[in-house]
């Protein structure tokens, strides 16, 4: 089951990078086919729906392999 800040994040990352087909948690971005141009889409998108800033130096899609890094991620810097 998905917590909230999961099933947001799956959204965004639906409506960003025009996902049809269903994505997991685990699913990897690479096999989505999110490039790097999407992930940024993607990182502002966040940004703006949690009200928080990535930290430049997060700014790598090789940091992020999977939905589920990208909601540690979130959830990390909401507790912040």
């Amino acid at each position: 089951m998905l917590n909230g800040t999961e099933s947001k994040v799956m959204e965004i990352l639906r409506e960003q990078s025009e996902i049809s087909d269903e994505i997991l948690k685990e699913s990897k971005l690479i096999d989505l086919g999110i490039n790097s141009l999407s992930f940024i889409k993607i990182v502002v998108a966040l940004e703006k729906e949690f009200d928080f800033k990535f930290d430049i130096e997060d700014l790598n899609i090789e940091r992020f392999e999977t939905i589920s890094s990208i909601s540690d991620y979130v959830e990390a810097k909401l507790k912040a």
